[in-house]
């Protein structure tokens, strides 16, 4: 049977070892699950995943001291000796649906035949699930409303700037297929382990710059993307726990906490490289693509082809950036 590296990244997360459960305790084959997991914590709050077989899992732990990024931590998931067919990057905030593995590959083969090339990804965003008073979870979430699959099926042309805020999703039409669509999400993304080989991770990567850096080197070295309306998974979007004053995607988090001056130097530096592979003018194993080919996502997905100019200054574009409110305020710790 086929195995499935599922790379897991946490950050100060206090559902790592929930997640961890719901994949492995849902899964129809659980003999062929691998996890690779980068925990960045205080030490006495790593996650006690011992439930899951010594063979199955390679858990490593690292301290707050230091400012390293979200593709350094996805990139490091797959320094690893496990021999996989299949990888799966996901969040530490997720719940899987029963016999989700199975369920995952049977969609992936609709994808295949629909691409009829193993540069195919099945890659969507799941509905939201929040966490009630006893801690417990409920598969739907009030403030945010969705119960269903998204995918960015085309980008709004006069609204989206790569890299600033998120694009537009729609909802996963229902029925058998799969759809084609224009944005990997690593809330859920899965493929076959050559995505891992050919669509290398940058580990200077910044959050909220990482999924375009990803969807344009896939997509312009012949990956493409796939949606399924069937639910695998749930998400935890806004991650407001009981006893936590403010949501912890505002306080338990880089872009907030002590790092946070790292954080967003990183994240203007990450904006620029953002520029550069757009433009054809990165070099190496994360760039070496064309403005051409960059162009050629444009007609097909809808981005505005503006941003495929040069500019130096990306990092100063006209648009609201993930919690770039947070910038302005005092860190907490």
């Amino acid at each position: 049977m086929a195995k499935i590296l599922v790379s897991i990244i946490s950050y100060k997360e206090i559902e790592l070892e929930n997640t961890v459960k719901s994949c492995f305790n849902n899964a129809k084959n659980k003999q062929n699950l691998l996890f690779s997991i980068v925990d960045e914590n205080k030490e006495n709050q790593y996650a006690d995943l011992s439930f899951v077989p010594k063979n199955q899992i390679l858990y490593k732990k690292y301290d707050l001291s230091e400012y390293r990024g979200i593709l350094w931590a996805r990139n490091e998931t797959n320094n690893h000796n496990f021999e996989y067919d299949y990888i799966l990057y996901i969040c530490a905030h997720t719940q899987f649906e029963q016999d989700w593995d199975i369920i995952c590959l049977e969609e992936y083969e609709k994808a295949l035949k629909k691409n009829n090339s193993y540069k195919t990804v099945l890659t969507y965003c799941g509905p939201d699930y929040e966490i009630d008073k006893s801690y417990s979870v409920k598969k739907y979430n009030t403030e945010l409303n969705i119960n269903n699959n998204l995918y960015v099926e085309k980008f709004d042309t006069k609204k989206f700037i790569p890299g600033f805020w998120f694009p537009r999703a729609n909802n996963v039409p229902q029925g058998e297929g799969v759809h084609e669509g224009y944005w990997v999400h690593f809330t859920w993304c899965f493929a076959n382990k050559e995505f891992v080989k050919e669509v290398p991770l940058d580990p200077e990567m910044n959050f909220n710059g990482e999924e375009p850096y990803v969807t344009v080197q896939a997509w312009c070295r012949g990956w493409r993307f796939y949606a399924t309306p069937k639910i695998l998974y749930w998400h935890n979007t806004v991650k407001r726990y009981p006893d936590f004053e403010k949501p912890a995607y505002m306080t338990d988090r880089p872009w907030m906490d002590k790092n946070k001056n790292n954080y967003w130097k990183n994240s203007d530096e990450s904006m620029n490289k953002l520029n550069l592979l757009f433009s054809g003018k990165l070099k190496g194993p994360y760039g070496n693509i064309s403005r051409e080919q960059v162009l050629e996502f444009c007609h097909a997905s809808g981005m505005d082809e503006k941003y495929t100019e040069y500019n130096p200054e990306y990092y100063k574009t006209d648009g609201y950036q993930h919690c770039i409110n947070y910038r302005y305020e005092d860190p907490v710790e």
